[in-house]
């Protein structure tokens, strides 16, 4: 149960970190992730859905169960006021400083946060950050990462990726996103 709970503690807790308003318009994404590192591999489904005022993350077993889920609430600057780690329906853990949960949860350190942009293959605009194209990849280059954006489809008024790798030094993460909605004003997409 530690390599789920490490496994969504990467991915959920990149929306706790001291970010600006969300992207331009909300979305909501679903899909399969994978992480490596020198030590191990792990995989697991998720769900986001992103707003300016909230981000609500679930992780899923490969079965469909929820293993545990995040609320992130937002106030006007975008700087988070609570976040709410869930499993069994029960919260289980708040945090003002997700980096810190998050080494404390798994023992990871990173940098959580592009990967709010990232998923929509965009920069953060509040860090430095290179961005190329080229043949229908956009690679990003931001606080130490490099990221590999690819396989975009139509989204709303603009183009989403499907393919996400960001890596630095020997973390590799890897997303597949199999279902997305732009501007979503329900609930996430199911994780297949």
């Amino acid at each position: 149960m530690r390599e789920w709970l490490a496994l969504f503690s990467v991915l959920v807790l990149a929306a706790c970190a001291q970010l600006p308003s969300a992207p331009p318009s909300g979305y909501a994404l679903s899909g399969k992730l994978s992480i490596r590192d020198a030590r191990q591999s792990q995989q697991a489904m998720f769900g986001w859905q992103a707003s300016a005022q909230e981000d609500r993350i679930s992780i899923d077993s490969p079965l469909g169960q929820t293993l545990a889920a995040l609320t992130i609430r937002y106030d006007d600057d975008g700087l988070p006021l609570s976040a709410l780690f869930e499993q069994g329906g029960e919260m289980v853990q708040a945090a003002d400083d997700p980096e810190a949960l998050l080494k404390d949860l798994t023992g990871l350190s990173l940098p959580l946060e592009g990967l709010r942009w990232w998923l929509r293959g965009e920069v953060s605009p509040f860090t430095p950050a290179e961005r190329h194209e080229q043949e229908g990849t956009v690679t990003l280059r931001q606080d130490g990462w490099t990221i590999e954006a690819r396989d975009f489809r139509p989204l709303g008024k603009r183009q989403q990726p499907y393919r996400i790798q960001a890596n630095r030094d020997d973390l590799q993460l890897r997303i597949v996103i199999t279902d997305a909605i732009d501007n979503p004003t329900s609930e996430l997409p199911s994780a297949p």
